[in-house]
């Protein structure tokens, strides 16, 4: 009784701390289990068992009771090895060891009891199990020996998911290190959109706002990985895709530790694909045929220390408190080199370009009719010409390397200095038999610069500094021996903030003080120049970025019959904090038009015009500036219940039901500076302008919600799965399960209009002449009204960012969710393989996707012109088709018809003199005028018309480490089509956006993500030479340190191209199209377009013809057109020698991309009329790397 009340008590005690902390972890948790059934002789059940799990490493045990059904249950199990005993009444007891516990699997260990005395022991060894005859689930455990031995690009657990089945990475090869959180997330699970996985640490989630992983945990710190897809238990949710759920490494009472170092040296290093086919050239000089490559070094460190806690004469922590302990770090230096700028010559930058060949033409002198006539005498610009703001920017560029009168003058290099730490502690603690606890705590910081090939103290390189931190605390209460109650809080921060190399600038060394008391970013102005010539001079600090997250769980397991049943709660604040500045700085453009006969931008260097030219008599054609008062903060919170049984029919049977209860409302910011949509039914009234349609809607301003989108409902997701032994070493699998995937929000300004006013200039458009002494640049507080920088807030209310873009999240958006299903057929083959052939299904709804709500409508189109009558489907071949002509083209079977002069200008009715943006215009396109909100230019909508159907076939092959060997192979054919116009790979190019938003059918296509056959390997060989291996297994010493200790180790992956999608330069102004695609050339269609015979040329460009203004093309988003596949061999070759017993040392050589496979970018294909069009010019990925070093281990 008292030891109830005591357990009582401190069961209160758990809840009251978990509740107070308000924080994280939730019910996915990084646990295993272990089941079983006690039968005797007969075949009948033995209830009443007294069965005993205990830990090998650590000696702490736990004890259970068969039901009456004769079974047994242990619930949340830390992964490891354990030893299971059963002792009844009248049977001898039985002890099965090794059994292993990994991530989300719960463990069959059935027990065949024998009629004897309990004083006798028997005791077996469990084999490793091959197939899961527990769940209908999928997955893939990558536990110490694969995380260890394989070598790994970035040392990033994550990224050893690409080795599974239904697992497409999309993100750039090369960037997978600490600091690549964003490109270490970019992965596809099992037909889900990229983006949408959740991450676990101890149960903990690093996922932030924006769905990454917000720290990569070290390899030395970590346990195992699992990567969990169509997993059908209640506890997973929040994932559209998988599940990627990590285990800290834990302490034992063995003290063990790590020592490991790795280099890459210039010369281990192949030269890259594209440095082998460019010239070598040295200030404008070439000197080479082939460019060598830069100098490149990298170096990895780490160390791990473990073990029991011991205070000498105070405390022994054998069997009951542990730690482990991990720093791991690196540096490296990469050379960045430019392709070569045009800067301004001493004598161009006093004004003097009489020896650059470049007729400049007198801005401030009459022209005659719509040119300038006047040539400024010799190209010397007069003083009384030349701005003191414009003098001093020009003389902020460096001078040029080479007397190139035209072209590129200046060129240079840097080298880039990264670097990476991480730390990461993690204790574990037995308060008594029945209570453990355990927490951690991870830091990463990291430096990365962008570099400054010209080494120009303004340039725009900047500083991007990240300090991660991670911390949770778990407990594990055994409440009896049928039932445990898991509950856990943490925490984790993930700031970001890029700064310039020259913040703190005053530029009141360059503009009046009335200027400079308007910004809001202490940096150097962006100054861009065009027409030859090439600037890179300031940029604003983007603003420091807080992603953090806070959560709560509590989880309930117990076991009653055949039968597990769990039960839980989640919650978790998903936050965001932006200090926006990335426009407050200022920004000025210069173009060449003002010396130029016709006000149109310089095109040639060295003939008509020059940006430098205006820049030096202070006449930028257009400017802006931004300012953001404050902070916003954007949070989201999420809550959800669940129940589970686990129902174990008979032994080869199981059954798994569930369902898991979610809410999770929009981002709401906590003052309300947030919009929640667009009422296009408003009207309302701004300065002289009357009866304006459609306006924005601020958070809680009219009785309106205060968070974006609808995802108030509780939403249900019920789950189901079966498991069925056909024969002995042969499963049967298959599962159901709804999936709602988490919303996703980036923090910006630009959901705030009013809150973060910008304000812009556009110099003259005509040729008339400037009224003298007319130098914008020295004065540029009087480009803008001084109004449009004072936030107005709500106050605007619908006129909120009237005359420029809006962006706005759809009030009735639906919370995205993908139905997940698969059935497989496991079988366990001889010599440990065993085989998995399956197939995997995933349909997707209300997925996020964005297009402008401002594009004219179809009814608009077809009054000028532009019929909309039923045709063919894209992609068949049809009738032939000119330009113009009569015949339907495309998948909406759209005219091409003519223009009907909507890029003609009239009169803007909504003119405002002193008005910003839109308004300040005196005419505009009749396109413009004719769009739906004609007030405002794009409005960028956020929907939940997103949906994807996929489907695949996997086949898996594994090996269990026997004989030296362990191995997995993988096939996956796949099919996969979207209408996510916005999905990236950096295997192909995305498409941008859709050409009828009032047809979003036409987007319909293949996935720019998919890739529709795949292969991988990976494994380790143990050579057989050598003491305690196959041959030669009593050799000396000094033979073994030469002949033994040898292992190779090989990971390949083999993946097609993705579908490639292809656009043309948009003929149709303020039309809003979000892309503007070519058509098929007559007698082609979307196969006939395709290059099969080069591995450069992946399009025929004389296949397409451009679609005319105001026309959609019949060219699908994607073409079944494959872009470059991908190839990659990783071989590493280790050497291991036992110093002593317990201390080794191991010798390391990896080879990344082994055989110096390039790995090709996506062909152009935004413009069919340029000559690269539809070839190869860039590579992604990396060359062949060396990496050498050793690891000391005991």
């Amino acid at each position: 009784m008292i030891a109830h009340l005591f357990r009582l008590r401190a069961l209160v005690a758990l809840f009251a701390v978990a509740w107070f902390c308000i924080s994280a972890l939730p019910a996915q948790t990084n646990y295993g289990g272990v089941r079983g059934l006690a039968t005797d002789a007969t075949g009948a059940v033995v209830a009443g068992a007294v069965v005993t799990l205990t830990d090998e490493s650590t000696n702490i045990s736990r004890s259970a009771v068969t039901t009456s059904a004769g079974e047994y249950t242990f619930a949340a199990v830390d992964p490891g090895n354990y030893s299971v005993t059963i002792l009844a009444p009248g049977f001898t007891k039985l002890t099965q060891t090794h059994v292993l516990v990994t991530i989300g699997v719960t463990t069959t260990v059935d027990m065949g009891m024998k009629t004897g005395s309990t004083a006798e022991t028997v005791e077996v060894t469990a084999d490793v199990p091959l197939i899961d005859t527990a769940s209908a689930s999928n997955g893939q455990t990558f536990d110490q020996q694969k995380l260890q031995a394989l070598p790994n690009m970035g040392r990033n657990p994550f990224l050893f998911t690409k080795l599974d089945t239904n697992v497409t990475f999309t993100g750039d090869p090369r960037f997978v290190r600490f600091q690549d959180q964003s490109g270490s997330s970019q992965l596809s699970i099992a037909g889900g959109p990229t983006g949408t996985n959740n991450y676990l640490l101890d149960g903990v989630p690093i996922t932030d706002s924006t769905n990454r992983a917000v720290i990569i945990p070290s390899l030395e710190a970590t346990g195992e990985m699992k990567l969990q897809a169509n997993t059908f238990d209640a506890e997973m949710g929040r994932t559209g895709g998988g599940m990627f759920n990590t285990s800290l490494k834990s302490g034992s009472n063995t003290l063990h530790g790590t020592l490991m170092g790795l280099t890459r040296q210039t010369n281990w290093t192949a030269n890259s694909w594209a440095y082998n086919r460019t010239p070598y050239v040295v200030n404008g000089v070439t000197v080479a045929p082939q460019t060598p490559r830069g100098a490149a070094e990298w170096y990895s460190y780490a160390g791990a220390l473990g073990g029991p806690i011991r205070i000498p004469g105070l405390y022994n922590g054998r069997d009951r408190t542990f730690f482990w302990v991990t720093e791991e770090g690196y540096r490296q230096r990469s050379p960045l080199s430019s392709t070569g700028a045009r800067f301004p010559t001493a004598l161009e930058r006093t004004g003097d370009f009489s020896q650059s060949g470049v007729t400049l033409y007198d801005p401030y002198a009459a022209p005659t009719g719509t040119n300038r006539t006047v040539i400024i005498p010799n190209a010397k610009i007069p003083s009384s010409y030349l701005s003191p703001a414009g003098l001093k920017i020009a003389a902020a560029l460096p001078l040029p390397t080479t007397t190139s009168a035209t072209g590129n003058n200046t060129f240079g290099n840097d080298t880039l200095g990264d670097r990476a730490d991480e730390f990461s502690l993690k204790l574990d603690h037995q308060i008594t038999k029945w209570w453990g606890a355990a927490a951690s705590y991870l830091h990463y910081g990291s430096k990365e610069p962008s570099g400054n090939v010209y080494q120009i103290p303004y340039s725009t390189a900047n500083l991007l500094y990240r300090k991660v931190d991670a911390i949770n605390v778990t407990s594990v209460v055994t409440l009896s021996p049928t039932m445990v109650l898991n509950a856990g809080w943490g925490f984790n921060r993930f700031p970001n903030e890029s700064k310039r190399i020259h913040t703190g600038y005053d530029q009141t060394q360059l503009f009046p003080s009335a200027y400079v008391s308007q910004l809001s970013s202490k940096t150097f102005p962006t100054i861009t120049t065009s027409g030859g010539t090439t600037s890179v001079l300031g940029g604003s600090d983007s603003g420091p970025s807080d992603y953090f997250s806070r959560s709560f769980v509590v989880g309930l397991s117990k076991s009653y019959g055949k039968h597990t049943f769990k039960t839980g709660y989640v919650f978790r604040s998903i936050s965001n904090v932006l200090w926006s500045t990335s426009s407050g700085g200022g920004s000025f453009t210069f173009t060449g038009g003002y010396t130029n006969s016709t006000n149109v931008a310089s095109t040639a260097t060295g003939r008509v015009g020059s940006d430098i030219a205006d820049m030096l008599m202070g006449l930028p054609n257009s400017a802006s500036l931004g300012v953001t008062p404050g902070s916003f903060q954007f949070n989201t919170k999420y809550n959800a219940v669940y129940g589970q049984d686990d129902f174990r029919v008979n032994q080869r049977l199981t059954l798994n039901m569930g369902v898991r209860l979610e809410m999770e409302p929009g981002f709401h910011e906590a003052t309300n500076r947030l919009t929640i949509g667009l009422d296009p039914l408003a009207v309302y009234n701004y300065g002289s302008l009357t009866n304006l349609r459609g306006g924005v809607q601020y958070a809680g301003i009219n009785s309106a919600k205060t968070y974006t989108s609808d995802y108030s409902s509780f939403k249900v997701a019920p789950r189901v799965g079966v498991a069925y032994g056909i024969l002995p070493k042969m499963t049967v699998r298959g599962g159901f399960g709804v999936f709602f995937a988490p919303s996703s929000f980036s923090p910006t300004t630009n959901y705030s209009p009013g809150y973060a006013p910008s304000a812009s200039y556009s110099g003259p458009s005509g040729v008339a002449a400037l009224p003298a002494n007319s130098h914008p640049l020295d004065a540029p507080q009087n480009l803008y009204s001084a109004s449009a920088l004072v936030p107005s807030g709500n106050t605007l209310g619908y006129a909120a960012g009237i005359g420029g873009s809006l962006n706005f999240i759809d009030p009735v958006r639906r919370s995205p969710f993908v139905y997940q299903y698969s059935a497989d057929v496991q079988y366990e083959l001889p010599a440990g393989f065993a085989l998995k052939v399956g197939y995997v299904g995933a349909h997707g709804r209300n997925l996020a996707n964005s297009f402008n709500y401002n594009q004219i409508s179809s009814q608009t189109r077809a009054a000028n012109g532009f019929a909309y009558v039923s045709g063919p489907d894209a992609g068949v071949k049809t009738a032939a088709a000119a330009p113009n002509s009569t015949n339907p083209i495309g998948k909406a079977g759209e005219y091409n018809g003519v223009s009907s002069g909507l890029a003609t200008t009239v009169t803007n009715p909504y003119y405002i003199s002193g008005g910003n943006g839109l308004l300040a215009r005196t005419t505009i396109t009749r396109a413009q005028s004719l769009r739906p909100f004609a007030q405002f230019t794009d409005v960028t909508y956020a929907s939940s018309l997103g949906g994807t159907r996929y489907n695949s076939l996997a086949v898996k092959l594994q090996k269990r480490f026997t004989h030296g060997l362990t191995m997995m192979a993988t096939y996956t054919w796949a099919s996969s089509w979207d209408n996510l116009w916005g999905a990236s790979s950096s295997l192909t190019s995305s498409g941008a956006g859709p050409q009828d938003t009032g047809n979003l059918d036409m987007e319909w296509a293949r996935s720019t993500t998919g890739s529709p056959r795949r292969f991988t390997l990976n494994g380790t060989y143990e050579l057989p030479f050598g003491r305690g291996r196959q041959h030669l297994a009593n050799i000396n010493r000094f033979m073994d340190a030469i002949v033994g200790g040898w292992n190779y180790n090989h990971v390949m992956i083999v993946q097609s191209g993705s579908p490639l999608a292809v656009t043309q330069t948009s003929s149709s102004t303020d039309a809003g199209y979000g892309a503007q695609r070519p058509s098929f050339a007559p007698g082609e269609d979307a196969h006939s377009v395709c290059s099969g015979g080069s591995l450069l040329q992946r399009l025929y460009a004389n296949k397409f013809m451009a679609t005319g203004a105001y026309a959609y093309g019949n060219v699908p988003r994607t073409l079944p057109c494959l872009g470059p596949g991908y190839f990659n061999s990783d071989i590493s070759v280790n050497k291991k020698f036992h110093v002593t017993e317990r201390v080794s040392a191991e010798f390391r050589a990896e080879a990344l991309n082994a055989f110096n496979t390039v790995q090709l970018a996506a062909p152009g294909s935004s413009n069919i009329t340029n000559g690269s069009f539809g070839t190869v010019n860039s590579q992604i990925g990396f060359n062949r790397l060396i990496q050498m070093g050793g690891r000391i281990q005991f």
